[in-house]
This record gives structure tokens, C-alpha cells and sequence, in this order.
């Protein structure tokens, strides 16, 4: 398939939907569990182009097909890409590959019915009818009930695949149904590579930027945004700034400790980017003394050996933990701006 719906670091999941297709094991239902942006429902997709590519070779076989088994290892990411049928699924225009997502914040009974009422009428033109469910914990109660009517008794040639961040998100009951496959957050070494190679960004953004991503294309994305990456630029700036206000004879007044906490106060996602890239500076500086090679942001290195000498590693940690016990009040109701200010006036002339 080359380069046609890439998958990144998910060699376990792989590995786990081909080998159901090896034993001719096809679950009618799966869950697939991971954070968002790791590339679940690429993998939905590859694994639809493969159970129905119409000239699969013979390692690409479907299983049901009636041609013989492939001696090696069934690789699912092996359908050809071009067939009439796989082009359908990759342009969403199959009539048997089935997605359903939210209607604003949830999935409603309505869409699940209608769902149901598909999957009683035979698959029109598919080997294999695939139903991809995408943030299924946002079903209503109702909606999950009745979608677990259909796994209880499940249709034939028919596999529902259902996503969610962990399986507590669902009902026990739609859980005990389904074969769970795990995804793993991406790696920071293929982020960055990603970032260098696909978007020319500076080595000290590609590290801000995979730190803050956790893992998720999804975010990666959205942070490198125009917006996105100005938050960043200016987060880093900010911080550089503490860092020279540290090294001079100014003290972080009052007076600056009040509008940067208005200012982070008025936009949550700006507030949780600061305070994450300050974690990973506080960090940085804890790990440098002993392993300055595993200082995330490289960029730096340069202030964190002028800081070092007023912010030993004890220092640094101390300073982690007020970050997080703030971040723990603020997520317990308190007061976002006033937690923010009492922090940065109490901890300021240490960053």
C-alpha cells in the first residue's frame, strides 16, 4: 500500500489484527483503545480496505475468501490501494463501511437505530461490512443499550469497531462483547522526526511542540496551527524572560505577576501550554547537573548553565511540585487566577 494510510508506531496493534486473520478469527465487534491522534481510526480503515481489497494477492488474502492461507504472518496493511473497492473506503464513499460519530456532544439513539436497521439488510456490495463507531463513549444510555442488543446477537460478515480512550468510558456490558486492541501514544523520536521532516520547524519548537503533544498527531496538529505555534513562541519567550529577571537584580513584581495570571486565566488552553512547558524547563534544569544529554530542550542549554548555579535540581523538583499542586487546585474549583498569582509572586524569583 506504501504510503496510503500511514500508520505510526502501532506495530502491537498490527500485529494483533493479523494475527486473528491468520487463525481465520475475525471479531465481530472490537474496541480500540488509546488517546486521540495515534492513528485508531486509520487503522479501521486499513483493516475495511484489507477484508474487502478485490485483488488481494496471495499474502493478502482475506481469510473468508476461500483461498489458501498465506504461509507467513497475515499483514492487513497489505490491500492494494487502487481497487475500485479500496478507493470507495478512502474516500468514505463504501456503502457497507459505516461510520458514525457525534451529532454535537453525543451519539443519539436515532443514529444507533438507523444503524441497526442497515445491518438487518445483507452488505451491498462488500465481502466484509465494517462499522466504525468514533468516540463511542459519547453514545447516550439508551444508545448503548441498543447497540448492545446488535453485539449480543451480531450480524454476519459484519466487524464493529469501537473507539475510546479506556474501556471504563463504556458500559461493562458492551466491554465484555468486544476483543480489546490497546494503541500506544506515538514516540517523542517519531514526533520530532515528523516535525523537522514535514513542517521545518526549529529544534526547540519540535521539542515544545512533542512534549505538549503527548503522543497525538491530533494535537501535534492543532498546535502547529498559526495560533498554536504563536502561543508557543511566546510561552518560550516568557520563560526565557524569567530567566533573565532571575540573573539580574529585578524581582518579578506584583504588579507582572497580575497580568500574566489575567492573561493566562482568560484562555485555558494557553494556561495549560504555559504551565506544561514550564514543567518541562523545570525539568530540564532538574536532570542537567548529572545527564545533560537528556535535557529535552537542547535550544537551551546555554541559559540552563547560567540558571544552574541559582536553581539546583532540589530547587528545580520543589518547583515542579508547586506547579502541579497549583494545576490540582485550580482542576479542584479554585480560583485559576488568584492560584496563578499567588504561585508566580511566591515562586518567581526562583525561575
Amino acid at each position: 500500500m506504501g504510503d496510503i494510510l500511514p500508520t505510526i508506531d502501532q506495530h502491537q496493534a498490527i500485529r494483533h489484527l493479523s494475527n486473528r486473520f491468520r487463525h481465520r478469527n475475525i471479531p465481530h465487534a472490537l474496541i480500540f483503545i488509546g488517546i486521540d491522534g495515534i492513528g485508531r481510526k486509520i487503522l479501521a480503515l486499513r483493516f475495511a480496505m484489507a477484508v474487502n481489497c478485490m485483488v488481494p494477492s496471495e499474502e493478502t488474502s482475506f481469510p473468508d475468501s476461500g483461498r489458501n492461507q498465506p504461509k507467513g504472518d497475515y499483514d492487513i496493511l497489505s490491500a492494494c490501494g487502487n481497487c475500485l473497492s479500496c478507493k470507495k473506503i478512502r474516500s468514505d464513499q463504501h456503502p457497507d463501511i459505516l461510520q458514525i460519530k457525534p451529532i454535537g456532544e453525543t451519539i443519539k439513539i436515532d443514529q444507533i437505530r438507523g444503524l441497526i436497521r442497515q445491518l438487518a439488510l445483507k452488505p451491498y456490495e462488500a465481502k466484509h461490512r465494517v462499522v466504525i463507531i468514533e468516540s463511542s463513549p459519547a453514545m447516550t444510555l439508551p444508545s448503548a443499550n441498543a447497540l448492545l442488543k446488535v453485539l449480543e446477537e451480531p450480524p454476519e460478515r459484519t466487524t464493529i469497531i469501537l473507539m475510546a480512550n479506556k474501556t471504563a468510558d463504556l458500559i461493562a456490558t458492551i466491554v465484555s462483547r468486544c476483543q480489546t486492541i490497546r494503541f500506544t501514544p506515538i514516540s517523542d523520536r517519531r514526533m520530532i522526526e515528523t516535525l523537522l521532516r514535514d513542517y521545518q520547524v526549529t529544534d526547540e519548537m519540535a521539542e515544545a511542540v512533542t512534549y505538549l503533544a503527548q503522543g497525538s498527531m491530533t494535537k501535534l496538529e492543532t498546535l502547529l496551527t498559526r495560533r498554536g505555534e504563536k502561543q508557543i513562541q511566546w510561552i518560550m519567550e516568557e520563560l526565557k524572560n524569567q530567566i533573565q529577571i532571575s540573573m539580574s537584580s529585578a524581582t518579578n513584581s506584583p504588579r507582572r505577576a497580575m497580568v500574566l495570571s489575567a492573561l493566562l486565566a482568560s484562555d485555558p488552553l494557553l494556561k495549560e501550554r504555559f504551565f506544561a512547558v514550564m514543567k518541562l524547563w523545570l525539568r530540564d534544569l532538574a536532570v542537567w547537573p548529572q545527564a545533560p544529554g537528556e535535557v529535552r530542550l537542547q535550544a537551551d542549554r546555554e541559559g540552563f548553565g547560567k540558571l544552574k548555579t541559582t536553581v539546583t535540581p532540589e530547587k528545580a523538583i520543589a518547583l515542579f511540585s508547586a506547579v502541579e499542586k497549583m494545576e490540582y487546585e485550580i482542576a479542584a474549583n479554585a480560583n485559576s487566577r488568584l492560584a496563578m498569582e499567588t504561585f508566580f509572586i511566591g515562586t518567581g524569583d526562583d525561575l
